[in-house]
């Protein structure tokens, strides 16, 4: 392999491994994320907000050097080609390899980090309804014994 080739795969490599080392950490926070968004512990959720706002801005640069060195060096965008590309550097591969696993771990787990998110705003919504007594639950007899709604004020909890 001629001395330039070396050298730029060399400096490719270590790109690829700190960006792989980025997303790695990101999807690691987005898990803490997730244990407290489980848990319905929210203390921890502002400093970890924090920290991953951190590890984006990490990220996303450690993206653009990638990208504007592979742009540089004339690589392909195709991340397959790419891979084909490494196949030549067993380090660099795996580091691609680890790279392109980290992120669609990332993306898993913050997908669904924003269902339960959705899920427990729907929790909170419903439980703070029924204290505002706007639940419009079906099955409540009214006054005259038939099936209708919940009223819409409670004087037991005006009441309180």
């Amino acid at each position: 392999m001629p001395e330039r080739e070396s050298s730029t795969l060399s400096a490719h490599r270590a790109l690829i491994v700190a960006e792989a080392a980025a997303m790695t950490r990101l999807t690691e926070i987005l898990q803490a994320e997730q244990a407290l968004i489980v848990g319905a512990r929210p203390d921890g959720l502002q400093a970890l907000c924090a920290e991953k706002s951190a590890v984006l801005e990490q990220l996303v640069e450690a993206h653009r050097r990638r990208a504007e060195a592979f742009t540089k060096a004339g690589w392909p965008r195709n991340p397959n080609q790419v891979e084909r590309l490494l196949g030549r550097d067993r380090e660099a591969l795996d580091a691609w390899r680890r790279l392109r696993g980290s992120a669609r771990a990332c993306e898993a787990v913050n997908r669904l980090n924003g269902e339960l998110v959705g899920q427990r705003l729907q929790f909170v919504t419903a439980r703070l309804d029924v204290l505002r007594g706007a639940s419009r639950r079906p099955g409540v007899y009214n006054a005259q014994g038939l099936a209708g709604h919940a009223p819409s004020s409670s004087r037991v909890i005006a009441a309180a």
